[in-house]
C-alpha cells in the first residue's frame, strides 16, 4: 500500500512539473500571443519551426562558413520561416503576429 501511495505521489509530481514547464510566462509577449490556431495550423507551424531549427543547427555546425556567411544564411532561413508562417495564417492572424513582433521590438529597445 505504501508503494502504491509513493508511486501515485511521484506520478502526480511528474504531471504537475510537466504542466508548469509547458506553460509560458503569463505576461510574456510572443509573436503568436493572442492568435488562436486550428489544430492543422498548429501542426504545420510546429513542423516549419522544427525544420528551421535543424537548418540553423546545420549552418552553425558548418565550419566552412565564415561568421558573416552563417549570419546571412541564418537570416535567409528566418525569412523563409516567416514566409511559410504567413502562408499558414489568415490575413487577420498574420496582422496580429506582425503587431506582436513590433511590440516585442519596441520592448527590447526600451
Amino acid at each position: 500500500m505504501k508503494i502504491m501511495k509513493k508511486l501515485l505521489l511521484v506520478l502526480a509530481m511528474t504531471f504537475m512539473t510537466g504542466l508548469v514547464f509547458s506553460q509560458k510566462s503569463p505576461g510574456k509577449l510572443t509573436p503568436m500571443s493572442g492568435i488562436t490556431l486550428t489544430k492543422d495550423q498548429r501542426a504545420k507551424i510546429n513542423e516549419v519551426n522544427k525544420n528551421v531549427v535543424k537548418q540553423i543547427e546545420a549552418i552553425k555546425a558548418d565550419s566552412n562558413l565564415s561568421k558573416r556567411e552563417k549570419f546571412e544564411k541564418t537570416r535567409e532561413v528566418r525569412e523563409g520561416q516567416e514566409e511559410s508562417i504567413k502562408k499558414l495564417l489568415t490575413p487577420e492572424q498574420y496582422a496580429k503576429r506582425q503587431e506582436n513582433i513590433e511590440k516585442i521590438k519596441t520592448q527590447k529597445e526600451n
